[in-house]
């Protein structure tokens, strides 16, 4: 498997695409269709679900995260999780 800097912005939000359905198999929806919204610090999707329910998911990009950013500040950004638009 190509790093994920190696990807091309194209790959990069296809691999994010697969990272966000995972993850939304540990909340309590059904299936949902992923749209990218946004992908430069941070990658947003819409999250449309099978009964229309509609959210955004945000999966920070690996590589504006340093040593410098303290596991809190990390933490509190992904505490956004997902949140129902």
């Amino acid at each position: 498997m190509k790093p994920y800097a190696d990807l091309q912005p194209r790959g990069q939000i296809a691999r994010l695409r697969q990272l966000g359905q995972a993850a939304l198999t540990h909340y309590d929806l059904p299936p949902a269709r992923l749209t990218p919204l946004s992908h430069q610090e941070a990658t947003i999707f819409r999250v449309d679900t099978v009964t229309g329910d509609r959210f955004t998911l945000r999966i920070y990009n690996p590589a504006f995260f340093n040593r410098a950013r303290s596991c809190r500040r990390c933490c509190g950004l992904m505490r956004w999780g997902v949140r129902r638009v």
